[in-house]
């Protein structure tokens, strides 16, 4: 499973959106099926994103 098959349209294309855009900060792969990162948003400070591909609908 990928992260792309394992999330909705809508939810990868907003994704993609933050990355082109330059608002992904940093992110690491923690493991074969968990990704950890931060993005910067409308708040003030960045927050931090977990994804964790074992706990998300197919």
């Amino acid at each position: 499973m990928s992260l792309l098959t394992a999330s909705s349209g809508k939810s990868v294309y907003r994704g993609y959106e933050y990355y082109v855009n330059d608002k992904v900060v940093c992110f690491t792969q923690l493991n074969d099926m968990e990704y950890e990162g931060f993005v910067n948003g409308s708040m003030r400070e960045p927050y931090k994103v977990h994804i964790n591909l074992n706990k998300v609908r197919s």
